[in-house]
């Protein structure tokens, strides 16, 4: 990458070393040097536990529930969107719908 600086053009070095680990399939630490300067910035994976995640993790919280959108009518001088709002209600099943 070439820039001019003071009326010169200078080439800015950029150099980037990178450490992977085959047995874990992970990039385990990334070190990057550029600029005129040297600016260097570090990226590591640390604190590597090994092993099945918590199935806690995984499951649906106790509270969670389904909610729809229903969108606000716009009424007369109101400027913006119509359902323009935040307007939920819990999600009821199809077979309790009226038709």
């Amino acid at each position: 990458m070439s820039t001019i600086r003071n009326g010169e053009a200078t080439t800015v070095q950029s150099v980037a070393e990178v450490w992977c680990s085959d047995e874990l399939g992970a990039l385990v630490m990334q070190v990057r040097q550029t600029g005129v300067m040297g600016q260097k910035t570090e990226t590591k994976l640390t604190k590597i536990a090994r092993g099945e995640p918590d199935a806690v993790l995984f499951q649906i919280p106790a509270d969670y529930r389904i909610v729809e959108r229903i969108p606000e009518e716009r009424k007369s001088g109101q400027t913006g969107t119509v359902g323009s709002g935040p307007v939920t209600q819990p999600a009821v099943p199809a077979e309790l719908h009226p038709e």
